[in-house]
């Protein structure tokens, strides 16, 4: 699936034809012949440098905002007491503004570099690692990365195995920053 930002600044850059962009929207949906057409036409596809690069800086700041929106939300659990009453608990708290710009650099990184490969809020999928992140508990983190199933998925295929070795160091940096705090 293409982020709809790249589509938009593909056509922007008139790079693309209206009719490519309906397809790339519906790409999951296509038969793999029409896929694999659709492929050869983006292959075709010349970009300058500095599109390149605007493509790119322009898909950090998704991802950067996109994980800075999963690490806000927090939301509204039923739990029950020893007797059994039912009540509403807060599960996780948000993290605004304030308290990601405070956030250590590298574990800004890892959140963004996660929201930037898994694509727009898939990043809310590694539920484990957002509440480590959030306790700031970054060895539990690290664990996390290491036991998730993107991680499990990657690490023994030839051709995924980079983002395995992403998590791996992901996981080693937020280690050694629980070291250095404790």
């Amino acid at each position: 699936m293409t982020s709809e930002h790249i589509i938009k600044e593909l056509l922007k850059q008139k790079a693309i034809s209206q009719n490519t962009a309906v397809l790339l929207r519906k790409f999951n949906r296509l038969t793999s012949d029409e896929q694999r057409i659709l492929n050869q036409q983006l292959g075709q596809i010349k970009l300058s440098e500095k599109q390149i690069q605007q493509l790119f800086i322009k898909s950090l700041e998704i991802a950067s905002k996109d994980a800075q929106q999963v690490l806000a939300k927090g939301k509204w659990m039923l739990q029950k007491d020893s007797r059994g009453n039912a009540y509403m608990l807060w599960n996780d708290y948000a993290i605004d503004n304030t308290m990601w710009q405070k956030m250590p650099d590298s574990v800004k990184a890892i959140c963004v570099d996660l929201s930037f490969n898994t694509g727009g809020n898939q990043l809310a999928k590694y539920k484990n690692f957002i509440k480590a992140v959030k306790a700031e508990d970054y060895r539990r983190a690290a664990l996390e990365l290491l036991d998730s199933r993107d991680f499990n998925k990657n690490i023994n295929n030839r051709n995924t195995r980079g983002v395995a070795i992403r998590r791996r160091d992901a996981a080693i940096e937020l280690t050694e920053l629980a070291e250095e705090i404790q």
